[in-house]
C-alpha cells in the first residue's frame, strides 16, 4: 500500500505526523505501525465492548426486575395493614352493636349499676371510633395523624412481656395475624373469663405451642399450619362459607396480597387466612 494511502488510512483513525504530534514523543509511531496495532487492538475493543454493553444490559433488567419486586413486597405490607385496619374497625363496631344490646336490656330490667357500666363503655368505643375515622380521614388527605402526647397511651405490661419473647409479632405478618385470630377466639370463649395479664398470654403461647409446634416459635417441618388432630380441618369454616360481601372484599384484596413477593404465595392460603380472622370475629 502507497505511504500516502497508509498514511490518509492511518489519520482517519486519529493517527498524526511526527512534527504534529503532541503527545510523549516516545509514543509516536509511523502510520503502518498504527494501523497494525489498530488492526489488531480494535476488534478487542469493539468485542470487550459489547460484552461490557451485554453486561449492563443483564444488571439493568435484574435491578429493574428487583425494583419491581420490591415495589410489589411495600404494597402487599400496605394493602396487609389496610386489612388489618378494617378488621379491627369491624371489630369494634361489632363490639359496639353487643353493647348497645346489653345496654337495652339492662334498662329493660332496670339494672342501673350495669347501665352505668355500659354507658361508659360505649363512649370508650365511640372515642375510638372517632380517633380511627379521623386517623383515616388525616391519611386519605396526605396528612400525619395527629400524635397523642408521649405516656398517654400505655401498653399493658403483660403485653410488653409477651411481645418482647416473641420478636416475631408484628414482623411476620402470617403469624402476627394467626396469633390475633387465636387471641380473638380466646377472649370471646366465655370459660376464659378469668384469663387475665400474664395468665391470657401464657395460654395464647399454648395454643401457638399447638400450631406451629413450638413456643411461638416458627412451625415444625411438616406442619401445614392447621390444629393438631383435626384430621379433616377442625370443622373450621372456609371461604366456601362466606357471605357474598365477605367473599367481594376477599376477592378485591387478593390481587394486593397474593403472589411472588407478596404476603400470600398463592389464592388458597389468602382465602384461608382471610375466612379463619373473618370467623374468629363471629359468634
Amino acid at each position: 500500500m502507497p505511504e500516502a494511502t497508509v498514511e490518509q488510512r492511518a489519520s482517519q483513525l486519529g493517527w498524526k505526523p511526527q512534527e504534529q504530534f503532541q503527545g510523549d514523543p516516545e509514543k509516536w509511531v509511523p502510520a503502518e505501525e498504527f494501523l497494525d496495532r489498530a488492526d489488531h487492538v480494535m476488534p478487542i475493543l469493539r468485542e470487550n465492548n459489547r460484552r461490557l454493553q451485554g453486561e449492563l444490559a443483564a444488571e439493568t433488567a435484574a435491578r429493574k426486575k428487583l425494583e419491581g419486586a420490591i415495589a410489589d413486597m411495600r404494597d402487599s405490607l400496605e394493602a396487609m395493614k389496610e386489612y388489618q385496619s378494617a378488621e379491627t374497625e369491624r371489630q369494634v363496631k361489632k363490639a359496639r352493636g353487643e353493647l348497645l344490646e346489653q345496654l337495652k336490656q339492662a334498662k329493660t330490667d332496670g339494672d342501673v349499676d350495669l347501665e352505668v357500666r355500659l354507658t361508659s363503655e360505649l363512649s370508650q368505643v365511640d372515642a375510638d371510633l372517632r380517633v380511627a375515622e379521623d386517623a383515616k380521614a388525616a391519611e386519605k388527605a396526605g396528612k400525619k395523624p395527629e400524635q397523642k402526647p408521649s405516656g398517654e397511651v400505655e401498653l399493658p405490661p403483660s403485653f410488653v412481656a409477651w411481645k418482647d419473647r416473641n420478636k416475631w409479632y408484628g414482623e411476620d405478618l402470617r403469624k402476627t395475624a394467626l396469633a390475633n385470630g387465636i387471641a380473638a377466639e380466646l377472649r370471646k370463649d366465655p370459660a376464659n373469663a378469668h384469663l387475665v395479664h400474664d395468665a391470657f398470654f401464657e395460654r395464647l403461647d399454648e395454643e401457638l405451642k399447638a400450631e406451629f409446634g413450638t413456643r411461638g416459635g416458627s412451625k415444625v417441618e411438616g406442619d401445614t399450619g392447621g390444629r393438631p388432630g383435626g384430621g379433616g380441618g377442625g370443622g373450621k369454616k372456609s371461604y366456601a362459607a362466606l357471605p357474598a360481601d365477605a367473599k367481594a372484599v376477599c376477592d378485591r384484596q387478593e390481587a394486593r396480597m397474593v403472589g411472588p413477593n407478596r404476603a400470600f404465595k398463592d389464592r388458597a392460603a389468602w382465602r384461608a387466612h382471610y375466612a379463619t380472622q373473618y370467623f374468629a370475629q363471629e359468634n
